[in-house]
């Protein structure tokens, strides 16, 4: 979600993309589009900053707050 100068990072779990010899593979999908993102920013002139409080955004059932890149 943009916000201003903020981009919040979400997880919307779903079934079956938890394993134990994965782990969340939803949530590793998320860091991937993360860096993605602050790799874009970063050459394109902006400075970034991660941040991990939730801002309290109202969101659908089972989509749970990872971090906010600031740019």
């Amino acid at each position: 979600i943009l916000d201003g100068l903020s981009a919040h990072f979400y997880e919307k779990q779903d079934k079956g993309y938890v394993s134990e010899s994965h782990g969340d593979l939803q949530l590793i999908d998320v860091g991937i589009a993360m860096y993605h993102f602050d790799k874009t920013m970063r050459e394109s002139g902006h400075g970034t900053e991660f941040v991990f409080d939730d801002p309290g955004i109202a969101v659908p059932e089972n989509v749970h707050y990872v971090a906010t890149v600031r740019f």
